[in-house]
């Protein structure tokens, strides 16, 4: 996902042991990408809702893994996100769901994996 992200955005990687608020307020990005960790559940949701009530807040994308069943509709209106994704999804679908969200778009995207014998010949 990251190099899909790399062609038209400058990625900032966070450590495990940063906090994603002191550094989205001292970085001031245009776009923060959330990953949901099935270990830490909540903790993106905690940084959304955070950063989407400061004064002049980011265009904040919640990305999910296949291995957290989150509705999309409670992502966007609990979370207070711009934008989610959700499943297991190729470079150009990243890409083009991250340009949308920071051209001020609210895009949800549920992507599918690839079913029977498709299966056996995606990566």
């Amino acid at each position: 996902m990251i190099a899909a992200l790399r062609g038209g955005f400058e990625v900032l990687l966070l450590e495990p042991t940063e906090d994603p608020l002191r550094v989205v307020r001292r970085e001031r990005p245009e776009l923060v990408i959330l990953g949901c960790q099935a270990s830490q559940p909540l903790a993106a949701a905690r940084t959304c809702r955070a950063l989407k009530t400061e004064l002049d807040p980011p265009r904040v994308g919640v990305l999910n893994g296949p291995g957290l069943p989150l509705d999309p509709k409670d992502v966007m209106d609990q979370y207070l996100a711009d934008g989610y994704l959700g499943g297991p999804a190729d470079p150009e679908t990243v890409r083009s769901w991250a340009e949308r969200l920071r051209d001020g778009e609210r895009p949800v995207v549920v992507a599918q994996p690839a079913r029977g014998w498709w299966r056996r010949l995606l990566p």
